[in-house]
C-alpha cells in the first residue's frame, strides 16, 4: 500500500497515538528513547493480500524490516526444525527468527545479528528492533544502507542515499540535526548498533568461524509440452528456410537467391570485437582513486547482464554500483539471481520500481485490445513500459555522480522482424551497420511511428491510460541518448563460458520450462514469442542462433535442433504471465492459434 494512504487509515493513526502516548510527557513533548521504522518493498515471496507475507516481519521479541531477497530460505528453515515456524511465505521472516533463537542460546545483540548474516545467501539490508535491547541494529551485505548520526542519540537510516539528501535538504528539522554531518555510506557486511545512551557502533557481520554453505539449487522437472495443433506444427517443420542459417520463408523481407541463401546472410558483415586493450581505454579514465564507485552496472537479471556484472567486478575491477528497473514483469527468478549475485560480490543494487499495479494494467488493456484485433507488427506495444530503463540509466548516474555506464545487450539479441512486421527493414549488422534499434534513421523511425499510430487509431481498445506511458518509453529507447559501453563491443559473447560462470560460480538458477537461459528474467517473453512462433513459424530463437551461425559460433545443424527444442511453447510461463497481468489464459490462447498463420 501506499505510505500516503496508509497514513490516512483509521487503524493506522489510532495505533500511532497509542505507541506516541506510551512516550508522551503531559505538555506533549517525547519521554524517553523513540525507535521508528518504514518500509517499502516490491511483492516477491508469496501473495500480499496475505499479510503474513507483508513486512515489517515480527519474531517472538524482535522485528525487522528487509531490503533484498533471501535465496536459501527453505534451506535454513529445514536446517533449524527447532524454530517454530509460521504460516508465512516470505522469504525474510527467517531473520528475526534466527535473530530470536541465538539471543535465547546467550548470544549478545551483536553476535546474534551477526549469526544471522551467517545463515543468509542472498542480498540482505535490514533494520531490526528488540524487545529486550533498548537500540536499533542495521545492516547490510551488499552495501545499500546509509545513516546520518547527528549525535545525542539521533540517527536515521535509509537504504538509498538520496533519500536522505533529499529529506536533509526538505526537513528543517533534519537540515539543523545533521547540519556538517557527513552521510556515512555501510560497506558490505557492515553494521550498526545504535542506542540512547552511547555512541553508535559500527562492526563486522562476518561471523569469526567459517560460514555454512548451503546449496540453493533447485531440482527442476521437465515440463511436458503438448502442441495444441499437430497440423500446424508440421507445416513448421516443412517451411523453406535459408540454407546457411535457419531464417524461414516467412521472416518479412527476406528473399532467397539461386543457391537458398537468405537476403540477411547475403547482406550480413562480419562483427570484430574491439578487444580488451580498447576495453580498458574506455573505462580508464572513470577509475577513482577515493574508493567511491566508479560504474553504474544495468542488471536486469539476465544471463547477458548477470554475466556483465560478473566481468565488470572481478575482471574490470571496477568498483560498481548495480541498477534494475523493475518495470512489472521482472521474474522472481531474475530476482533472486540478481539477489545471490550482487550478496556474492559485495555489490550495492539499486531497484527502481514502476507503480507495478499500474504498469500491469497498462499491459492488460493492450493485451486485450491486441487480442480484438491481432496484428504481429504491434506486438512490441506490450514491452514498451520497460523501455524507461534507459531514462532512469542517466537520471542515476547524475544522482550518483558515476559517469561510467556499462550496458549488456549483444548484436545476436537483433530482431529486425519485430520491426520488419511494421514494414520497416533493416540489414545486416557489423563494421558501420549497428545492431541497436535506435540506430535505426530518423526516416525508419517515423515509419515505425506512424505504423502504429495507423492501426492503434482503427482499434479504440488502445486508447486507454497507456497511451502517455508507451509515449514516453518508446522516446526513451529511440531518441534519449545512448552514450554506454556496451560489453560485447569489447569481448567476445560466449554462451558456454556465461552459463559456466553463472550456474557453477553463482548457482544461478534456470527456469522450470526451458532448457534455455535466454530471456528467464522476463516475464513477458514466453508470450509474445509464443504468438510469433504459432502465427510465423519462428521466434527470436530463430533470429538469435541464426546470427551464431553468420558469426561462426554455431552450425546450422546444431543450430536448427537448439531452436526446436527452445521454441516448445512455455505453457507454465505464459499462465503465470497472464495472472499476473490479468487477463484470461484459455481466451488469449484461443485467439492465439485461431490467428490466420503466415505459412
Amino acid at each position: 500500500m501506499n505510505a500516503n494512504k496508509l497514513i490516512k487509515f483509521k487503524e493506522f493513526n489510532e495505533f500511532y497515538g497509542r505507541a506516541s502516548a506510551a512516550k508522551s510527557r503531559p505538555d506533549g513533548s517525547i519521554n524517553g528513547p523513540v525507535s521508528v521504522i518504514g518500509h517499502a518493498r516490491l511483492v516477491t515471496n508469496g501473495n500480499q493480500g496475505i499479510n503474513t507475507n507483508n513486512l515489517p516481519t515480527v519474531g517472538h521479541h524482535s522485528v525487522a524490516v528487509h531490503n533484498g531477497i533471501i535465496v536459501n530460505d527453505e534451506a535454513v528453515w529445514a536446517k533449524h526444525p527447532e524454530l517454530d515456524r509460521p504460516k508465512s511465505q516470505l522469504d525474510s521472516t527467517l531473520i528475526p527468527y534466527l535473530f530470536d533463537a541465538a539471543r535465547e542460546k546467550g548470544s549478545d545483540v551483536l553476535d546474534a545479528y551477526r549469526s544471522v548474516y551467517a545463515e543468509l545467501e542472498g542480498q540482505a539490508a535490514t533494520v531490526m528492533l528488540r524487545d529486550d535491547a533498548q537500540g536499533l541494529l542495521c545492516g547490510t551485505n551488499f552495501g545499500s544502507l546509509y545513516a546520518f548520526d547527528g549525535g545525542d542519540g539521533i540517527f536515521i537510516c535509509a537504504s538509498e542515499s538520496r533519500f536522505l539528501d533529499e529529506l536533509r535538504e526538505k526537513n528543517a528539522y533534519v537540515r539543523k540535526a545533521f547540519e556538517g554531518v557527513p552521510l556515512k555510506r555501510f560497506k558490505p557486511f557492515e553494521a550498526c548498533f545504535v542506542d540512547a545512551e552511547s555512541e553508535p557502533v559500527i562492526f563486522d557481520l562476518k561471523a569469526s568461524e567459517p560460514v555454512v554453505q548451503i546449496s540453493t539449487s533447485a531440482q527442476r522437472a521437465s515440463a511436458k509440452i503438448i502442441d495444441q495443433h499437430e497440423e500446424a506444427a508440421d507445416r513448421r517443420r516443412n517451411l523453406r528456410r535459408c540454407t546457411k542459417c535457419i531464417l524461414p520463408e516467412t521472416l518479412p523481407g527476406i528473399t532467397f537467391d539461386e543457391n537458398g541463401v537468405c537476403s540477411t546472410c547475403r547482406d550480413h558483415v562480419p562483427f570484430k570485437v574491439k578487444g580488451l586493450d580498447a576495453l580498458h581505454e574506455a573505462v580508464e579514465p572513470y577509475r577513482r582513486k577515493d574508493g567511491t564507485p566508479e560504474l553504474l552496472m544495468g542488471v536486469s537479471g539476465g544471463r547477458d547482464s548477470c554475466f556483465g556484472l560478473h566481468y565488470a567486478v572481478n575482471e574490470l575491477g571496477l568498483n560498481t554500483v548495480a541498477y534494475t528497473y523493475d518495470w512489472a514483469l521482472v521474474t522472481d527468478l531474475a530476482r533472486r539471481n540478481t539477489s545471490r549475485m550482487t550478496y556474492d560480490m559485495g555489490v550495492e543494487h539499486l531497484l527502481v520500481s514502476a507503480d507495478i499495479q499500474q504498469k500491469r494494467r497498462y499491459i492488460r488493456e493492450n493485451v486485450n485490445a491486441w487480442l480484438r484485433d491481432p496484428n504481429l507488427g504491434i506486438i512490441p506495444l506490450f514491452m514498451a513500459g520497460d523501455k524507461m530503463y534507459f531514462y532512469y540509466y542517466n537520471k542515476l548516474r547524475k544522482e550518483r555522480n558515476i559517469d561510467l555506464v556499462i550496458t549488456c545487450g549483444n548484436r545476436f539479441e537483433k530482431t529486425d522482424f519485430k520491426s520488419g512486421f511494421c514494414g520497416v527493414h533493416s540489414k545486416g549488422y557489423g563494421e558501420g551497420k549497428s545492431w541497436r534499434p535506435y540506430d535505426m534513421s530518423i526516416l525508419k523511425k517515423a515509419r515505425y511511428i506512424g505504423y502504429f499510430a495507423w492501426h492503434m487509431g482503427k482499434n479504440p481498445g488502445y486508447w486507454n491510460s497507456s497511451l502517455v506511458d508507451t509515449g514516453t518509453g518508446f522516446w526513451s529507447s529511440y531518441f534519449q541518448k545512448h552514450d554506454f559501453v556496451w560489453l560485447y563491443d569489447y569481448i567476445e559473447w560466449n554462451e558456454d563460458e556465461i552459463n559456466d560462470t553463472l550456474k557453477n560460480r553463482y548457482g544461478w538458477e534456470t527456469a522450470s520450462d526451458t532448457e534455455s537461459t535466454w530471456r528467464v528474467g522476463d516475464g513477458t517473453a514466453a508470450f509474445y514469442n509464443y504468438i510469433y512462433y504459432t502465427v510465423a513459424g519462428f521466434s527470436e530463437i530463430d533470429t538469435f542462433r541464426s546470427n551464431q551461425i553468420r558469426d561462426g559460433q554455431l552450425d546450422r545443424a546444431t543450430a536448427l535442433k537448439m531452436a526446436e527444442v527452445e521454441n516448445a511453447p512455455r505453457y507454465e510461463s505464459i499462465r503465470e504471465y497472464a495472472h499476473v497481468i490479468g487477463f484470461d489464459f484459455d481466451r488469449a490462447m484461443f485467439a492465439i492459434n485461431s490467428i490466420e498463420k503466415l505459412y
